[in-house]
């Protein structure tokens, strides 16, 4: 059984009517015609290799390009990675802060007393449940 020839100007179709396809193509900064063509380019070939290619320093500069510094890098990651975040909405003052000295278990509860019925009840259960096996 052969497998049925791919056409690319119905995947392009496909591609444009995905809603998700604008919101995609709007983060990578270019807009949803380039975004389907790319799509389309890699459907149709599926076995180019990947676009991202590590080499050493020196055959970047061999190819006429300067290594990146690595703090560079890890500048650019920890801008990135904060933008991710601030995005979310989340920020650590929309935290509530809480200190052991605010909490008051059992406020506006005296815990110097005991329910009697609660006490015998709580004792009974406890006392079912040591004979029980798990």
């Amino acid at each position: 059984m052969s497998t049925p020839k791919k056409d690319p100007e119905a995947i392009r179709l496909k591609v444009l009517a995905d809603p998700n396809t604008t919101v995609i193509a709007q983060s990578l900064g270019i807009n949803p015609e380039e975004y389907a063509a790319q799509v389309v380019h890699y459907v149709m070939n599926p076995a180019q290799p990947a676009a991202l290619v590590a080499m050493s320093d020196a055959d970047l500069e061999a190819r006429g390009h300067a290594p990146v510094d690595p703090t560079a890098i890890m500048h650019h990651l920890a801008q990135s990675a904060a933008v991710s975040v601030n995005r979310s909405g989340f920020t650590a003052a929309q935290k509530p802060k809480v200190a052991l000295d605010q909490v008051r278990v059992g406020e506006g509860v005296d815990l110097t007393t005991t329910d009697p019925k609660l006490k015998a009840d709580l004792v009974e259960e406890l006392r079912r449940n040591r004979n029980r096996k798990g």
